[in-house]
């Protein structure tokens, strides 16, 4: 099923909460792409990726990719990166674009778009979203399990399982802490 993809590129300033909800205005909207999930702006290349998961079961099958997309919304490059499993969570550093799939991290140059390393997670079948941090660790939110998997070295492991992780979705990294957002809770 294609879907479009809207980014409202301008955010409004923050507003005084007396002045009610802040107003958007929607710049541009591209299609075409195959169950967009995340997306990632990239500064040295000034262009957008976008993970397609191109899997309606979430299925392991290798049909997901990467797509480059300018700030103007259109597209540079429909499949800059290939062969992925349901592309979700996107994180760029130091040149790489990382890619949490069903149940592995993918790596990719963002020079080349080239795959250079898949880190797996045995066990995991539901990786979303990912963080790296400054050290090179990546840690990556696994949905199904409520867990937390972490990648370092080449090896991975679970860092955390808790209830309070179930449904854990979004993850960043801020002042040293992991901050996770779960389906309807942060």
């Amino acid at each position: 099923m294609r879907k479009s993809f809207a980014l409202a590129a301008a955010i409004c300033c923050l507003l005084p909460a007396s002045s009610g909800a802040a107003e958007f205005t929607e710049l541009w909207r591209t299609g075409g792409f195959m169950m967009p999930e995340s997306v990632s702006y990239d500064a040295a290349s000034d262009a957008l990726y976008v993970g397609n998961i191109n899997s309606p079961d979430m299925s392991a099958n290798g049909a997901g990719y990467i797509s480059k997309v300018g700030l103007d919304g259109k597209v540079i490059e429909e499949k800059f990166a290939d062969g992925l499993n349901a592309p979700k969570g996107t994180y760029i550093a130091n040149g790489k674009l990382y890619v949490a799939g069903v149940e592995e991290i993918a790596v990719i140059d963002m020079a080349t778009g080239e795959v250079i390393e898949r880190l797996s997670a045995p066990g995991a079948t539901f990786l979303n979203d990912l963080v790296v941090a400054e050290d090179g660790t990546i840690y990556a939110t696994e949905t199904l399990q409520g867990a937390i998997y972490t990648f370092s070295g080449g090896s991975s492991a679970q860092f955390v399982v808790d209830p309070a992780l179930a449904g854990a979705n979004g993850i960043v990294l801020e002042d040293g802490k992991l901050l996770v957002a779960t389906l309807g809770d942060v």
